[in-house]
């Protein structure tokens, strides 16, 4: 059996106090009230702390914490009343000037609130003199009643002496039943306010003094406010500030540019700011701010843009510095940032408007293309006039200089803001694909800063001219025509040698590869791909000619032997060349050991001389016997030439094309003076009229007049033109190249032949200008022949994936994929999707016509 041991550890308890035992509450009440008292006048050197506070001790103690608690708060309130009465109001009337016991009563209701209160900022001056003296003597009875504050206090949940203070200057200061304090204090402060806003002088640090009053004093009952600052006066600054810069706002849409605008509302923020960390509080930095956002900029957001030296003077001076500050105020809240975003949008279709129109003919609507006018920021050089400087490829520099501000915009004053980018590119690229040419242009532009004419330009400065080219093309909506376009102009570098390197052409489609990805410049490295064999080709047939008996040819022939589907080559006009099949399958054309001959066949008339017939076949037959089975067609329109002739005693070589080669050896056949009528050439050379009279126009009337033709005139006219060779043709170089002239009139005929097809030029060697208005036409409907296509590759493929879809759904997809090459129109897609319907790709679903089911 086991008991348990209880604690023998001792417990010392006080003795119970019988209440009011020993205690005479009135003598020591007396004694602390006179305590308080002497506090209050600032006599409390002389106290004995110790004996106050075991004084007050006693009392809780004894239970008579309640009447001590009681008789302390009618103390305090006693002396703030009569606090208020001395210090705040001014004494009017009879005895104004007698002891304060013999003054008569003061009707409160009957004089005017300037009249009972000191005025301005000595009044704040009195009232923060007061509230410091109410601190100190707080901290000091506090200090004496710490024992009720600790023991009573939470017993009786009422607040302790210090916080107990606090309250009662609110109720008998501030609130004073008698005298408007608080509103004086409000309207004094605000009234401080406005004057250093309109550029006055005050005493901040009594504001600041009357700021801690506000924060520091608790609000009545069971607010939510954390002070009277919140619950009372900061609605009323708000109202104030509203008001004053409502006002102000006025005066300076009616005084003011947009920069000085601009400048008050940045200043007023910055001052507010400042106000608010100097005697106001830092929460409501951002309530004043949201003030001057919607009094000032919102409500005048429009006005500054419109202003004189508004936003599109600050777009066209590059003023990036008020650039900056409109943003920075604007975007302080979504309406304007919006408003500003717009504006930004409509200043760069209007300036890039601007643009298009100076390279498109007022009376046409069409490109110009002979009289172009100068692109912004380019000069006319010294000596130049201002008509003569340009020509419809300066409208790439100008748009790459507009873009270029624009991007500075964007870093400089934009400071890189994402949604303004796009709203600003969006824009941009608006005014880019409204000018029908652009792609052309592009491309053509490009194709000229990739030639080796380039001159005064670095290697490094065309390659940054061609990189801000690529950033163009990626605004452009039609890249499937600028790919058409660059093709063009590729070919013509590569098949002339005019390629300024290799490794810049290179660089420029692995630009591009990253824009549009492997598919747009796989058949471009291809074309490159056909050059280099072509060149090795070449060599292994001159070594072929040499190392053989065959006959020498008398001249250096060079093929380039071209893919059929890499290259833009239209076949107008050609010679079929190819082999004859074996006697036994599977034998070689040349393996019975007897020279064979390629079969002919001419399908475009064009009648070569026995010279160049013959280097077409010993080549044909050169290539057929290393390449089995493939067929070359030969495109003659394309060839040039280069002939070694003498006029008077003057050497010189000319390089033209090959029907213009055609027509020199022909009319070098006749007597000198003989003249050769149009149709003669004609049959004597099979070229086409409409070749032939551009190659006629370019020999005879162009810069280097190599035939004399009768009658004299600028154009060709098959009927009575006659030529004959130039014998008096003499030039300072000995290096001449011809090219075919373009088309000379602007007729509809021009171009058309008796069939009614459109006869294009063969962009890949002929000049760098723009398209014709047929070729223009011609080019639009091979585009659209290749867009039906792609759009119904694309319904398949994504029909066959998703097996039923309807129609809306149908039409996004297929935007959205095509998009990267073209913007398919809804039409064009709705019209290929009935097609395919009729070619049983496609049905209409049995219970909803506009869902659409794929066909296996």
């Amino acid at each position: 059996m086991s008991f348990m041991q209880r604690s023998t550890r001792p417990r010392i308890r006080p003795p119970k106090s019988r209440l009011g035992a020993g205690t005479d509450f009135d003598a020591t009440w007396a004694k602390l009230e006179r305590t308080i008292r002497e506090i209050h006048r600032k006599n409390a050197s002389d106290l004995s702390y110790e004996e106050l506070y075991r004084a007050a001790y006693t009392l809780v103690l004894h239970g008579h914490g309640t009447r001590l608690y009681e008789n302390v708060t009618k103390a305090i309130q006693k002396h703030l009343e009569q606090c208020v009465s001395d210090q705040l109001v001014t004494p009017i009337g009879p005895g104004d000037t007698a002891p304060r016991d013999e003054r008569p009563p003061i009707d409160t209701t009957t004089l005017s609130l300037t009249h009972r209160l000191k005025d301005n900022q000595s009044f704040l001056t009195k009232v923060t003199a007061l509230w410091d003296d109410h601190v100190t003597s707080m901290s000091l009875i506090k200090d004496i009643l710490m024992y009720m504050d600790r023991v009573y206090c939470p017993r009786a949940d009422v607040p302790q002496t210090y916080h107990q203070g606090l309250i009662l200057f609110r109720k008998h200061v501030l609130n004073s039943p008698q005298y408007a304090v608080q509103k004086e204090v409000h309207d004094q402060m605000l009234e401080c306010i406005t004057t250093e806003r309109r550029g006055g002088e005050v005493d901040r640090s009594l504001l600041a003094r009357i700021r801690t009053m506000l924060v520091s004093i608790p609000p009545d009952g069971d607010s939510s406010f954390a002070n009277v600052y919140f619950r009372d006066f900061e609605n009323l600054l708000e109202d104030n500030s509203r008001q004053y810069y409502r006002q102000v706002g006025s005066e300076w849409a009616n005084q003011m540019d947009a920069n000085e605008f601009l400048m008050h509302i940045s200043n007023a923020l910055q001052h507010e700011d400042t106000r608010c960390d100097h005697y106001l509080v830092p929460e409501t930095k951002p309530k004043l701010a949201t003030i001057i956002h919607e009094e000032l900029i919102k409500q005048y957001a429009g006005t500054i843009i419109g202003m004189p030296h508004g936003l599109r003077y600050m777009m066209e001076h590059k003023d990036f510095t008020n650039l900056r500050t409109m943003y920075n105020l604007f975007t302080l809240h979504p309406s304007s940032t919006e408003e500003l975003r717009q504006a930004c949008s409509e200043f760069i279709q209007q300036q890039g408007l601007l643009i298009n129109a100076r390279f498109t003919s007022p009376e046409s609507g069409a490109e110009a293309t002979t009289k172009p006018r100068r692109a912004p920021g380019v000069n006319p050089k010294e000596g130049q006039s201002e008509s003569s400087d340009q020509s419809p490829l300066q409208w790439v520099p100008a748009v790459l200089e507009f873009k270029q501000q624009i991007d500075k915009v964007l870093t400089e004053a934009f400071g890189g803001d994402n949604a303004f980018e796009k709203t600003l590119l969006d824009a941009f690229a608006e005014f880019v694909n409204q000018y029908a040419k652009a792609p052309e242009v592009l491309s053509l532009f490009m194709d000229e800063h990739l030639s080796k004419n380039t001159k005064g330009k670095t290697e490094e400065e065309n390659d940054a001219i061609l990189g801000e080219s690529v950033v163009l093309f990626r605004h452009l909506r039609d890249k499937d025509i600028f790919e058409r376009y660059y093709k063009q102009h590729l070919a013509r570098r590569l098949l002339l040698g005019r390629s300024v390197s290799e490794d810049a052409e290179r660089r420029v489609i692995s630009k591009l590869k990253v824009e549009r990805g492997y598919h747009f410049t796989s058949k471009l490295e291809g074309m490159f791909n056909d050059v280099r064999i072509s060149a090795d080709t070449n060599q292994a047939f001159h070594q072929h000619l040499t190392s053989t008996e065959v006959l020498p040819l008398g001249y250096q022939l060079n093929v380039q032997v071209l893919t059929a589907s890499l290259w833009p080559v239209s076949v107008t006009s050609q010679y079929y060349l190819s082999t004859s099949k074996p006697q036994n399958e599977g034998e070689s054309p040349s393996s019975a050991g007897t020279p064979w001959t390629p079969a002919l066949s001419n399908t475009s008339g064009i009648i070569l001389s026995p010279e160049l017939l013959q280097g077409v076949k010993c080549y044909t037959q050169f290539y057929l016997d290393k390449h089995s089975g493939r067929k070359l067609a030969w495109q003659l329109s394309m060839g040039h030439v280069d002939l070694r002739c003498q006029f008077k005693a003057k050497r010189y070589q000319l390089n033209v094309t090959l029907f213009q080669a055609l027509v020199l050896l022909h009319l070098n056949q006749v007597a000198d003076d003989t003249l050769v009528t149009f149709q003669t050439l004609q049959e004597e050379t099979g070229v086409p009229e409409y070749d032939l009279r551009r190659n006629l126009r370019a020999l005879a009337c162009g810069k280097f007049k190599i035939l004399v033709k009768e009658p004299k005139s600028s154009d060709i006219n098959p009927e009575t033109d006659r030529f004959k060779l130039n014998t008096q043709f003499a030039a300072p170089q000995s290096k001449i190249r011809i090219r075919a002239a373009p088309s000379s009139g602007t007729k509809e005929g021009d171009g058309i032949s008796k069939k009614g097809a459109a006869i294009t030029r063969n962009s890949a060697m002929e000049g760098r200008g723009l398209e014709t208005e047929s070729e223009a036409r011609a080019t639009q409907a091979q585009v659209e022949e290749t867009r039906r296509t792609l759009v119904e590759a694309t319904i398949v493929r994504i029909m066959k994936s998703r097996k039923q879809l309807d129609h809306s759904n149908l039409l996004t997809e297929v935007t959205e994929q095509l998009q990267s090459r073209f913007m398919a129109k809804p039409a064009m897609i709705k019209q290929r999707i009935e097609f395919l319907i009729d070619r049983d790709y496609l049905e209409r679903s049995a219970d909803d016509r506009r869902v659409y089911n794929y066909l296996a």
